[in-house]
């Protein structure tokens, strides 16, 4: 899944206030995608990209990664 940051929602946010915002809008996308992908942690990777299409973190087996680690 590659999530866009069109309203640049995490334009300035770096480190953990990064990766708990990103948390917070995947558990909202999440919502609408359950009955297809039941597991998070197994079914669900998703890359968080900002608004210029820069990675910023990912989602890969129940963690979130800064993209930089």
């Amino acid at each position: 899944m590659w999530i866009q940051d069109r309203t640049d929602v995490f334009h300035d946010e770096t480190g953990k206030v990064l990766l708990d915002q990103i948390r917070k809008n995947l558990t909202n996308i999440y919502v609408f995608i359950m009955t297809e992908a039941t597991d998070m942690n197994d079914d669900v990777v998703a890359t968080f990209f900002s608004r210029e299409e820069i990675p910023l973190a990912y989602f890969y087996q129940g963690e979130y990664h800064l993209w930089e680690e």
